[in-house]
């Protein structure tokens, strides 16, 4: 018996230490991007800032990639921090569900590298243990509303999301119910091909025009269904 409690105690020990690490790693992550841009990441810098070396690192991360998308989930807090006072006192879902574009839209295209790294890079299908992990180790991270947020930020399929909220306004007659997925699924191209266009080096842009932009593809979009325009008149660009 004792034997045993010592095995789960030196494991306990183990994963307590390599939490910590991590948390090295990904702390020195933060302070290059936030000093001199998420590019400027590399696995050197980031283990020299650590105080461990490369081969360490990567007993953690398989590549730079996967420590620069872990680390960037930080990222993800600042928009569900932001997304009540947008959708405040909102029961239309119609409404909700732009709301939420309009939020979400605005965080994303003021760091859209991040972003595409989050729902469009290579490491997308680990993206839910990631987030658990993340929040295990940085539960300072996760919004004071992080109970009411935390299944939205668990999921990372844009579709599905979108699917979920624009369901809402389905069942209270503003679209029919069999052009949902349709909806959703131009709505997410279009903001992807947008996303990507933001992302390329050079690029300069407003963020908040680039936010009333994009919401109003998304009103016509809707509007191009049948939702009446008066509904979605404040989403539109004159």
């Amino acid at each position: 018996y004792h034997k045993e409690v010592d095995r789960q105690m030196e494991k306990t020990n183990r994963e307590i230490q390599n939490e910590r690490k991590i948390r090295y790693f990904v702390e020195a992550a933060w302070k290059i991007e936030d000093t001199e841009g998420v590019e400027a990441v590399t696995a050197r810098k980031v283990a020299d800032l650590a105080g461990y070396n490369v081969a360490t690192l990567y007993n953690y991360f398989d590549n730079l990639d996967h420590l620069i998308a872990f680390a960037s989930l930080r990222h993800l807090g600042k928009y569900a921090k932001a997304l009540p006072e947008y959708t405040k006192d909102i029961t239309n879902p119609l409404t909700l569900y732009m709301r939420t574009w309009v939020c979400f839209s605005y965080h994303a295209f003021q760091e859209p590298a991040v972003y595409k790294n989050l729902f469009f890079g290579k490491f997308v299908s680990s993206y839910n243990d990631s987030l658990k992990m993340f929040y295990e180790i940085f539960p300072d991270q996760l919004p004071e509303d992080g109970l009411r947020f935390y299944p939205m930020l668990q999921e990372r399929e844009l579709h599905k999301r979108d699917y979920v909220l624009l369901m809402e306004s389905a069942k209270c007659g503003y679209i029919p119910e069999d052009k949902v997925m349709d909806i959703s699924n131009m709505n997410v191209l279009i903001w992807r091909g947008i996303l990507d266009r933001l992302s390329e080096p050079g690029i300069e842009y407003s963020v908040d025009e680039m936010t009333k932009t994009i919401t109003s593809y998304h009103a016509h979009t809707l509007i191009s269904f049948g939702v009446p325009r008066e509904e979605l008149e404040e989403f539109l660009v004159n």
